[in-house]
């Protein structure tokens, strides 16, 4: 393993348990922030990776485990939503170029629900 795929694989490393640790911290606190402030906090943290020279395949697995952390917090709350549903859910509280579109919003079957 060359040293810049050993520095990618560590900031992958990292990116995951940055993201896991701001998860477990917003759900494990009785002092939660609503995902409209959380998920932008988040989004700032991943995007530095990206920012800092995380390869697209390394920026695109941080967020694909960031997806999954939510959609596991959400499960845990109300399993009657997919995976999609989740993920779109978190996409809509972004502010960056990975938001949701106001067209795809609209047509999502997803109620607009605050705090997962």
């Amino acid at each position: 393993m060359s040293d810049s795929t050993a520095t990618q694989s560590a900031l992958v490393v990292l990116g995951k348990a940055q993201v896991e640790a701001m998860f477990a911290r917003q759900s494990n606190t009785s002092f939660t922030i609503d995902d409209s402030e959380f998920v932008p906090l988040l989004e700032c943290v991943l995007t530095a990776f990206e920012a800092q020279g995380l390869d697209t395949a390394g920026v695109e697995a941080l967020w694909d485990h960031a997806y999954r952390v939510y959609d596991r917090l959400c499960q845990e709350a109300d399993p009657n939503y997919t995976f999609e549903e989740n993920r779109d859910l978190m996409r809509k509280h972004l502010v960056g170029r990975r938001r949701l579109s106001e067209r795809t919003r609209k047509a999502s079957r997803r109620p607009n629900t605050e705090g997962t």
